[in-house]
């Protein structure tokens, strides 16, 4: 007698559920981001970082950890390795002078030019073959599955926020 449930052999393209879809496209687009990245000498939580210092602008490590939801140790690991590297670097804050604020270099400004064209190519690979009309659609159906995760109690009290919430 055969299961209702699904056996891993049971799924093709026409049937596979839209989490594991999204899972194997996020796997996909992490290793693609990841190989495209290799001659930049960055991992990606640490261009991640980088493009954090750039939209916000200086921040303290523990403001750079609360806002990026990692512990202190780590995101100390990635600002040496972002400080060697020359991408950042670090000042003490001129109202505070006990507070260090972590600040992009030139350099790192340049890096994350080239990070955008990568992530710019990225989106062409993913997004090539769909018209204007499916893009558009692609964006507003993941916008709204984004938006029914942020109405679930269990994200009420998550630190991380809907960055679209007004």
């Amino acid at each position: 007698m055969k299961s209702d449930k699904f056996e891993c052999g049971d799924f093709t393209r026409e049937n596979m559920p839209v989490q594991l879809l999204l899972a194997q496209v996020g796997h996909m687009y992490k290793w693609y981001v990841t190989n495209q990245m290799k001659d930049t000498e960055l991992k990606a939580g640490q261009a991640g970082i980088l493009a954090i210092l750039q939209m916000v602008g200086p921040m303290s490590q523990r403001e750079l950890a609360d806002h990026i939801h990692i512990t202190p140790p780590s995101v100390n690991v990635a600002v040496q390795k972002l400080e060697k590297l020359g991408y950042i670097r670090k000042e003490q804050d001129e109202k505070d002078q006990r507070m260090t604020r972590i600040h992009l270099t030139e350099r790192g400004e340049k890096i994350l030019g080239n990070m955008h064209e990568i992530l710019r190519s990225t989106e062409d690979t993913l997004l090539k073959n769909m018209s204007t009309e499916e893009k558009i659609l692609c964006r507003r159906l993941l916008l709204q599955m984004s938006d029914n995760l942020f109405q679930e109690k269990e994200f009420r009290d998550m630190p991380c926020k809907n960055p679209f919430e007004e």
